[in-house]
């Protein structure tokens, strides 16, 4: 007998989460079919295939006309640039985080089982003291944190108005193998490597929640398998001030390496956001619970695993 593989179609398939999610859904059995701006680039196999699909046009139907089959959708392509402000930009952005992947659905609603759509913790506004739940009614303060927060209620609709489950995750600060070299992380174990002193920037006592890669990958996996409908905050389960961070990577590495304290506050296409995250909900709902500590996470890093 021939048992047909359940198909999940992803998008943002080709980045930092994506390479290794898309990696390991296939060791778990899964086809998958991938939008991508660049097919050419992906190595296609009898469980992956790739389309050309730029999710920032204004009508990918054709592109979804050519697709069967799909039994779950992963939407992680998104506009991350938090900082940016209303420009001529601004439509693009909105088809990409919110209008095409409201159209994924619609196209294949008939045979969807599950939608799940990568959210981030930027949608929950600055604070010191707050502890947050998966609250849906937010204010948001920027642009991308505000699409998160409008395609999450859309999702909202769609689980009362239709059989498939949709379920959004917040993620944390994600950190790994493949990350931009530019982020904080990465660039202070560069420095520290270096000889050179970590450079830190700003408010050293600001307490940011680190993730490891792998400990996100399996909590999106955990969704697609048992997750229900709604709202999951995924995140380690300590913050980390910036201080901390810096003595950790130097402990580390070892060596003389000093650590400077800059009190400027410049732009950053990086958010230094200083949030409590509840997992309690993906702990008791979907069994996710992170294995990875931030120092086992970067001795990791160290390594390229």
């Amino acid at each position: 007998m021939v048992v047909s593989l359940k198909r999940v179609l992803v998008t943002g398939g080709t980045g930092f989460i994506g390479t290794k999610l898309i990696e390991v859904l296939i060791r778990n059995g899964f086809g998958v079919v991938l939008l991508t701006r660049s097919p050419e680039k992906v190595k296609q196999t009898g469980r992956l295939r790739a389309y050309h699909c730029d999710l920032t046009d204004n009508d990918i139907k054709g592109v979804l006309s050519q697709i069967k089959n799909i039994n779950y959708v992963i939407y992680m392509a998104s506009d991350i640039d938090w900082n940016k402000s209303f420009d001529k930009n601004t439509l693009l952005s909105l088809n990409l985080n919110i209008r095409n992947f409201l159209e994924i659905i619609r196209n294949f609603e008939e045979q969807l089982e599950k939608v799940i759509y990568i959210s981030s913790y930027i949608v929950y506004p600055l604070s010191s003291k707050q502890v947050w739940k998966e609250i849906l009614d937010l204010n948001s303060i920027n642009l991308y944190g505000a699409q998160k927060n409008i395609a999450e209620l859309f999702l909202n609709v769609i689980n009362h108005r239709t059989t498939i489950k949709g379920i959004s995750l917040r993620i944390s600060s994600v950190y790994g193998p493949g990350m931009n070299n530019s982020l904080t992380i990465p660039r202070w174990i560069d420095q520290a490597k270096s000889g050179r002193s970590i450079t830190i920037t700003g408010d050293i006592s600001k307490e940011i929640n680190y993730i490891y890669l792998d400990d996100v990958v399996d909590a999106i996996l955990a969704a697609l398998e048992r997750g229900e409908s709604g709202i999951y905050n995924i995140a380690s389960e300590n913050n980390v001030t910036l201080l901390q961070l810096s003595e950790l990577i130097k402990d580390i590495i070892g060596g003389d390496v000093s650590i400077v304290l800059n009190n400027q506050f410049g732009s950053s296409s990086e958010s230094h956001r200083q949030c409590k995250i509840d997992i309690t909900k993906s702990i008791e709902k979907i069994g996710f619970k992170p294995k990875i500590s931030l120092r086992d996470g970067i001795s990791k890093l160290l390594k390229g695993d």
